[in-house]
Order: structure tokens, then C-alpha cells, then sequence
């Protein structure tokens, strides 16, 4: 193992390494076409990034040997979770076992998945679907209309069992997504074809939606999928997971064996790259600095895919978009609290779809305000929390300091609020900045804050109650179905219709760390690796 003096000898070198890291990657090029018909529908609803910004690695497909490699992340990965990731590992292996009917790539292209062609009438509100004829399950048995419409149908159900929420994650955590946009009704014409109809226009990207994987319940633990890769057994202790090449059709690419190793909350991630892990997916802080000091390993562009916010239940009126001390604060707060993977936040583009008239279904049709200020009391009452009676405005006010809550488990969280509270407890008019953070979170000048971590699902319902004066929350940046992520923030804080201030603060992105010799990584939508696109090349495979 290699000597951790070599971490103390590189350290001189990782903060302009780091700024490196987080300034993108290549320029964008064009996106493969999409199928005729494809773009039927409000194809222009398609928000998954900020236009102009060369966040995405390569699309090409370069010769790979079959070999076996190593990939590192954080999190458990459990079948019974499939097809919605509950972290970041889940994320990544759920995405190279499952297939959707589109695929979406990370400049925003449309691609066939699934579906070896697709077609849209009545604007958006009916898809037609012809299946791949290749498309086949592990287990070789065909992929028919008839399982996608099972698991639609499947998920419907769920979502009739347990609320509208299915598949969304807790709010404001880092694995929070908007849900699924189901449709109203499906046909199964023949094997092959599926006939979807939706009551409002939908998005063709709405398909890439990984809730929306299609899947068969299989004889072990994990549901039968479609994807290049199929789950092994581990090898050892150390190895979490093996992702094994499915069977490929005649003349298919060779890929690589991939093993997994799930990082515990205690483990030194340094480590795994002193071993020489081949890919280390959002590693901590001090493992980021080291890999980036590192010279046999090199930072994979990646897009945007979290924007952290402040919100403000009591705040009477949004700052304006371009003030020169939220522009400051933006720059501080990217600077000094999250630094390295972070830049100022965007305004968040979803929030102004125009989904009233006509949303896709599921989505912004959610229940009427008082409804779902009913459910946020349930919720809290349930939670253990001080429940407001109908009708009244939370004070905020708990006895002792002002508390400003996020979502426990996340460092990017933790860090901004630990320093929005020590922004704020400054004294009146000292510092521009701090002046701006008194003036966002509405308190008087003298409050006293303190930074507080709460368990997603109670911050979920703290927060939709109002509970807390503030919040620091997790958004997604980049969506497939912005009227869907519109109706989940909606559902998630009800009082942003009569008041109330949504402050984007800063953009992160996730780190990917790939080994010198590991070839054509790419990335999807939302920067999750896909693995079927790399290999060893030249001197490649873990040692």
C-alpha cells in the first residue's frame, strides 16, 4: 500500500487541483438523433442543465477489453429497493442493471432505450412504443409491452397504497427525486408495441425516469432486468456486489466485470485509492482532495445535479435574482462551505414550467393547499413535532436559539447551515454579507442561531408544516419532468402558494474519480457512471 506521507507531500497542491476539478470538462457536442417522431410532444421541457456549460465527458464509444475493475461508493445497496435509489450506490448499480423506454443523455439528447422507436399525438398526451426485438431479460426471455405496462401497473398500485410521494425520497435529502410521471392508461397492442395516454402534454424525456425501469419478478431477491449488467454474487468480504455482463446480442460489446465495494461511514476512502480502486464515486472531502493530488488518477467532468436552497416560511418577499449581496453571499457560501465540487447557485428552472394548464399527470395535479396542509400536520403530529392549529402562521419561535434544520447525513447540507448560522450571529451592519443572511432568514439582528440536524422524514415534515424558521435543503438541479418536480415541491412545502422565500444558494456536483488505464466513461443524464461504456484499456484492471 502506498505510504501516507505521499498525502502529506501533495497537499501543497490540491486547492488549484480542486478549482481544476469543478471548472467542467470539453466542450458539448451534438447529441445522437432521437427516432422519428421522438420529439412529439413539449420536447422543449426538457430541463436538465444550464444551457452553455460543458459538464459532460464524452458520448463515444472507444474499444474496450473485457477485464475486471473495481468500483467504490458509499451507501447499502438492498434488491427490495429496486427500482428507486435510496442513496448513491443504489443509484449507480440500479442504473447499469435496469432499462427505461428513452434514455437521456447528459447533454440533455434523447436515445432509444428500451424502445427501438417511439411516436407522440394529441401533444403529448399519447405515446406509441415499439420495443426493441434484442431487447431481452436476464434470463433470455423477451422484453414485451406487457411488462412495461406490469411495471407501471406496479407502481401505480404502490402508489395508491402509501401516497402520491412513491418514489420521491425524503424532501431535501441528497437522494430526493421528483416522482415518476405515470400515464392514465396503457394498451398493449402486441409484443411489441405500447400505447400510453396521459391527460395532459407529457415530455418525451419523462420516460428516462429511472422509477420508470422496467422489470420482471425473477426467482432470487432481485427483479429480472434488462440492463448490460446482471448481479453476482460477492467474492469476499470486501466486495459488495459483482456486476456481471448479461448476455449480449450477436456481435455485442465485450464489457467489463465490475466489483463493487460499498463504503462504510467509518472507512478512510483514501485508502481504497492508495489500493487503486479503479472508480471512487462522490468520495468525502479529504479523499476528493487527495485523489485530485494524485497523479494516477483524473476527475471526470460531471453536470450540475444538486442545488442546495434556503427556505424561508415566514420570509415576506424572494430576494431579486442578480443583488449584488445575494450574488456575494453565492460566492461566499461556494467558497468557504463547500468548496471544491460547489459554484453559485442558478435560479432553479423547473420552478417556472408552466404546468397548470394541462401538466403532465401525477404531477402538479396534486391535492388543494388545505389538503396538503392537513397531511403536513398529520405528518408532524405523527413525527412528534409541535403541531400548529389549521389556519395559523408558524412562529418559528422554540425555546432557545432560532433553529436553522437540514437534512442529517449530508456534509454539503450540514456545512452551508453551520455557516448561514455563524453569518448571521454577527453583529448588525458589520458585514455585507451577514447582513444579507439576517435580512433572507427574517430574523432580527440580535437572534441567537443554531444549526440543527433533523432525520430526513422529520425534517419532511417539519418543514411542510413550517415547523423551523429556515431550512437548508437539497433540490435536484436537473429534472426530466419539471411539472412533476414542481408538484413534489409543492406537496413538500404547501405555504411557498401564499408566501414564504425559496433562496437557491449554491450548485454542486458529484465527484468522479477514475484510474489512469479505465476507458470510455461516460456518464448519463443526472452524472450517474455508466459502466457499460468503460473498460481497461492499456494497463488497465484493479491491482
Amino acid at each position: 500500500m502506498m505510504s501516507r506521507i505521499r498525502r502529506v507531500s501533495a497537499a501543497a497542491g490540491m486547492a488549484a487541483l480542486a478549482a481544476c476539478a469543478s471548472a467542467g470538462g470539453p466542450p458539448a457536442g451534438p447529441a445522437e438523433p432521437a427516432p422519428s417522431g421522438a420529439a412529439g410532444g413539449p420536447g422543449n421541457w426538457i430541463a436538465v442543465g444550464t444551457a452553455g456549460q460543458p459538464e459532460c465527458p464524452s458520448e463515444s464509444l472507444l474499444p474496450a477489453r473485457p477485464g475486471t475493475l473495481t468500483v467504490a461508493v458509499a451507501g447499502a445497496v438492498r434488491p427490495r429497493d429496486v427500482p428507486y435509489a435510496r442513496n448513491a450506490a443504489e443509484r449507480l448499480v440500479f442504473r447499469q442493471l435496469y432499462e427505461t423506454l428513452i434514455r437521456v443523455d447528459c447533454r440533455g439528447g434523447l436515445h432509444r432505450g428500451l424502445a427501438a422507436s417511439w411516436s407522440a399525438s394529441d401533444e403529448g398526451r399519447r405515446f406509441t412504443f415499439r420495443l426493441r426485438p434484442d431487447a431481452r431479460f436476464w434470463d433470455g426471455t423477451q422484453v414485451t409491452a406487457g411488462d412495461v405496462a406490469w411495471s407501471w401497473r406496479r407502481l401505480s398500485e404502490e402508489r395508491e397504497r402509501s401516497g402520491p410521494g412513491v418514489g420521491e425520497g425524503a424532501f431535501g435529502s441528497a437522494s430526493a427525486r421528483p416522482p415518476p410521471v405515470l400515464p392514465d392508461s396503457t394498451r398493449v397492442e402486441d409484443a411489441s408495441t405500447l400505447v400510453a395516454f396521459f391527460s395532459g402534454p407529457t415530455p418525451p424525456s419523462a420516460f428516462a425516469e429511472p422509477g420508470l425501469s422496467v422489470l420482471r419478478a425473477g426467482p432470487g431477491s432481485w427483479p429480472l432486468g434488462s440492463g448490460p449488467f446482471r448481479p453476482g454474487d460477492p467474492t469476499g468480504d470486501s466486495v459488495a456486489l459483482l456486476l456481471l455482463p448479461a448476455p449480449a446480442p450477436t456481435g455485442g460489446r465485450a464489457l467489463s466485470t465490475w466489483r463493487l465495494l460499498t463504503v462504510p461511514p467509518d472507512r478512510d476512502e483514501r485508502d481504497l485509492l492508495d489500493a487503486g480502486v479503479d472508480l471512487l464515486v462522490d468520495p468525502d472531502r479529504r479523499a476528493a482532495d487527495y485523489a485530485a493530488s494524485l497523479p494516477d488518477y483524473e476527475v471526470l467532468p460531471v453536470p450540475r445535479d444538486r442545488v442546495y436552497a434556503l427556505a424561508v416560511p415566514g420570509a415576506t418577499a424572494a430576494p431579486a435574482e442578480g443583488a449584488e449581496a445575494l450574488v456575494a453571499l453565492r460566492a461566499s457560501l461556494a467558497r468557504d462551505a463547500v468548496r471544491g465540487r460547489a459554484v453559485p447557485a442558478d435560479p432553479i428552472g423547473w420552478r417556472r414550467a408552466v404546468c397548470d394548464a394541462g401538466a403532465p399527470s401525477g404531477s402538479s395535479a396534486a391535492p388543494g393547499a388545505g389538503t396538503r396542509e392537513a397531511r403536513g400536520r398529520v405528518a408532524a403530529a405523527a413525527a412528534g413535532l409541535r403541531v400548529r392549529p389549521e389556519g395559523a402562521v408558524a412562529s418559528g419561535r422554540r425555546a432557545g436559539p432560532l433553529r436553522l434544520a437540514y437534512p442529517l447525513g449530508d456534509p454539503a447540507a450540514r456545512d452551508l447551515a453551520d455557516r448561514l448560522v455563524a453569518l448571521a450571529s454577527g453583529p448588525a451592519g458589520s458585514d455585507s454579507i451577514g447582513a444579507e443572511v439576517q435580512r433572507l432568514l427574517g430574523a432580527s439582528p440580535d437572534a441567537a442561531w443554531r444549526s440543527s440536524p433533523l432525520v430526513p422524514e422529520v425534517l419532511t415534515a417539519s418543514a411542510r408544516g413550517a415547523e423551523d424558521p429556515a431550512y437548508v435543503v437539497s433540490l435536484p438541479r436537473r429534472v426530466l419532468a419539471p411539472c412533476a418536480a414542481r408538484g413534489a415541491l409543492e406537496r413538500a412545502l404547501p405555504w411557498l402558494e401564499s408566501g414564504g422565500a425559496l433562496v437557491p444558494l449554491v450548485d454542486t456536483r458529484p465527484g468522479l474519480f477514475v484510474r489512469h488505464g479505465v476507458t470510455a466513461l461516460s456518464v448519463d443524464w443526472d452524472g450517474t457512471p455508466l459502466l457499460s461504456r468503460a473498460g481497461p484499456g492499456s494497463g488497465g484492471g484493479s491491482r
